[in-house]
């Protein structure tokens, strides 16, 4: 119901701004409809007024979208139609709660000095998010001949010329700020720390971590996500989002096992022991859309001051492939393979790096040499279990080159090619059949004829030996014989 209620919302405010079309003569209202993403109707269908209205109701709600953005993008809506538009599309997103007690407690502790640096900038970004003044100000200041009251003059005074009347609270009272919507509030603190108002690094980062104290409570902060300018650019983002986070220390590429040692456990600041040069970190922040070999490639380039681009890529695989352990053929024959791959569509840029785990760092005990439980990224192996062992049995020939086994001996059998019955059923006193064999009642063998198998013949003369015979008959002897005896 909450999706339905907000297309009806969105439907019925675009409403509002779409009858600006009729502005267009009949001529030329199709190729209006056609540049903000709605249906042409005939010009003899009724009015101006008509046609637009006509064309409107024929959008569906899944288009409402993009008509909205083309309106806005061509300057059909005024101020406040324009921040309510965007107020019901940034909220589509779900963006995360940021309460009003974490408004105000920022609110209080920021300077507005530090926010202030440049008027004319500060005040460009406030007119894209407040509506700073009436539409119909000039007009009335040009008809009564003295300039009326609204929030822009009030700023330029209380802010400007006249610094410590209004506290940043103060302004973000006038400002509706602290009743505003989540997402509207989000890109206002993002727009303060933009290089579009701050023109100083130093300026932007000191403001990025006091805004970060507060917002952190409610799962958000804003992070570095990509430059603009040759300034950073920051990003409010959740910091619940496993899609949100972002690796602060990349390791790879270890000749030894790297000493790593724990500054700040809250920070996740590290430092690295002994030979530094023996593993290769990462230290710029990483893009948006992840780490790619391009990026490695550059930060490898301006580490060592490698005049070309071939130069440093040749130096950045071979210091890879020096990483890779020696009693691993499966991981250099992955690597040759994706250089080889690779080489010719990376003329001018290379490919993007799937992840930095085939190029990571071997983990090399320095008490004894890595066996078959230890991992490559120094972690215990878990228990072994009867699934995972027939799946890792599975070799990749490309990768784990090894002979062929011989195949598997067949089982013995006779010389007739088939398998020699037990003799255990006779000696449990059960009939032993004679098995018919080919050439049992045939004539002599040929010459050079293989001799059938003793196995019948042993059988028949079991079965003799084991088959009972009857009792003798006793026959009665005559009434005188037995007389004679007695």
């Amino acid at each position: 119901m909450a999706a339905s209620r907000d297309r009806s919302t969105l439907r019925q405010l675009v409403g509002d701004v779409v009858v600006r079309l009729d502005a267009n003569t009949h001529a030329t209202l199709n190729e209006a409809f056609a540049k903000m993403g709605m249906l042409p109707n005939p010009p003899e269908e009724g009015t101006k007024r008509e046609r637009v209205a006509r064309s409107f109701a024929q959008v569906p709600d899944s288009d409402l979208h993009t008509v909205a953005l083309n309106l806005l993008a061509n300057g059909y809506a005024t101020t406040a139609q324009r921040l309510g538009i965007e107020d019901v599309l940034w909220a589509e997103a779900s963006p995360p709660e940021i309460p009003s007690r974490i408004r105000r407690e920022l609110a209080r502790s920021l300077d507005l000095a530090d926010l202030i640096r440049n008027e004319s900038r500060f005040m460009g970004m406030l007119s894209r998010f407040w509506v700073l003044a009436d539409e119909m100000s000039p007009l009335m200041d040009a008809f009564f001949g003295t300039p009326g009251p609204s929030l822009k003059r009030d700023i330029e005074q209380h802010v400007f010329r006249n610094p410590g009347d209004w506290s940043t609270e103060d302004l973000f009272e006038h400002l509706g700020a602290f009743e505003a919507g989540n997402a509207r509030f989000a890109r206002f603190l993002e727009a303060l720390v933009s290089a579009d108002v701050l023109l100083d690094e130093a300026a932007q980062r000191h403001l990025v971590a006091a805004i970060n104290t507060h917002v952190r409570a409610a799962a958000i902060e804003l992070r570095e996500t990509g430059a603009e300018g040759g300034y950073p650019r920051f990003s409010m983002v959740s910091t619940r989002l496993a899609e949100n986070r972002k690796p602060k220390n990349i390791i790879f590429a270890s000749l030894t096992k790297p000493d790593i040692r724990f500054q700040s456990a809250m920070d996740n600041d590290i430092e690295i022991v002994g030979n530094r040069d023996d593993s290769l970190v990462y230290d710029r922040p990483t893009p948006e859309d992840g780490l790619r070999w391009r990026d490695l490639q550059t930060w490898w380039q301006d580490k060592h001051e490698i005049p070309t681009e071939a130069d440093a890529k040749a130096s950045l695989y071979r210091r890879l492939r020096r990483s890779l352990p020696d009693n691993s053929p499966g991981q250099q024959n992955l690597f040759d393979c994706t250089t080889r791959s690779s080489a010719p569509r990376s003329t001018t840029t290379p490919p993007c790096c799937r992840g930095l785990a085939p190029l990571g760092p071997p983990d090399r005990p320095r008490t004894r040499p890595p066996g078959p439980a230890a991992l490559t990224h120094g972690l215990p192996a878990p228990a072994p279990s009867r699934t995972a062992h027939r799946a890792r049995s599975r070799r990749i020939p490309a990768l784990h080159p090894r002979p062929r086994p011989a195949p598997r001996q067949r089982k013995v059998r006779g010389d007739d090619g088939r398998r020699p019955r037990p003799e255990t059923q006779g000696l449990r006193g059960l009939p032993v059949r004679p098995r018919r064999t080919q050439g049992r009642d045939r004539g002599p063998r040929a010459p050079g004829a293989v001799p059938a198998s003793p196995v019948p013949a042993l059988q028949r003369q079991r079965r003799n030996s084991l088959t009972p015979t009857a009792p003798p008959v006793r026959t009665p002897l005559p009434a005188r014989a037995r007389q004679g005896r007695s």
